[in-house]
């Protein structure tokens, strides 16, 4: 249940602890750089807010005192709950009334709108300009590229194809020396052998060999890899370049 309390409730009718507290007037430190400039100085500007920060000390210490223990002490409770939503109200109105609170936030604000309105926005405009640009000169780049590389791979495949045909054929005049070779051994044992009087003597036919080509680490397909663009200004845009 909401308490129906006046905000201006005095705390001077809570029963006093058996402690006894004293208060002293906050000292305010908190020297700025826009202290050097009076329309902005901090500790200035604080001196409105004085009188609530001592009652808030007065508060805090009455609140840890405090012990909701019946309907009495209950209602000083939420009459101190509904004190502190007003101070914090009253903060806020005491800090949109500094004057120089709202010249800086219109300040703030103008800035801002300047910066979006005469600067963000020109440089968008800038970079729609320029992205299409780049970006048909990246494709385009690119499709050149991955032709040029898919050429060299199209003709390094064919002299590989070449240099095989052409080791096969080299093989294979070998392997027929071998044959010849054997075969003719082996005539010779043979009447040897039956001049002898004894038992032919088989030779070994050699077995065809594997011809030995080459073949580079990359040949076909290529794939694309982007790459990142650094410039003075930092990364800038993105490079795509085929590779193996």
């Amino acid at each position: 249940m909401k308490a129906d309390v006046p905000l201006n409730f005095d705390f001077g009718d809570v029963p006093p602890p058996d402690t006894e507290v004293k208060f002293t007037k906050p000292e305010i430190v908190n020297q700025t750089p826009f202290d050097q400039d009076e329309r902005f100085s901090i500790v200035k500007a604080e001196q409105s807010f004085v009188t609530i920060k001592s009652k808030l000390l007065t508060m805090s210490a009455r609140a840890k005192l405090l012990d909701v223990k019946d309907d009495a002490t209950n209602t000083v409770a939420m009459e101190m709950l509904v004190q502190c939503k007003a101070l914090v109200k009253t903060a806020d109105k005491h800090r949109k009334d500094i004057p120089a609170y709202k010249v800086a936030s219109e300040f703030k604000s103008g800035v801002d709108t300047f910066i979006r309105e005469q600067l963000k926005k020109p440089i968008e405009k800038i970079e729609k300009l320029i992205n299409p640009k780049v970006s048909s000169y990246q494709k385009a780049q690119a499709e050149l590229q991955r032709r040029i590389e898919r050429k060299k791979a199209i003709e390094e495949s064919e002299r590989i194809a070449i240099e095989t045909r052409e080791a096969e054929e080299k093989a294979q005049i070998e392997y027929d020396r071998k044959v010849k070779e054997a075969q003719e051994l082996q005539e010779k044992l043979n009447k040897d052998a039956d001049t002898a009087g004894v038992e032919r003597v088989q030779v070994d036919i050699p077995e065809p060999e594997d011809p030995e080509v080459v073949i580079p680490s990359c040949v076909a397909p290529i794939i694309k890899r982007d790459e990142k663009v650094t410039t003075d200004q930092g990364k800038a845009t993105v490079a795509s370049k085929w590779v193996c």
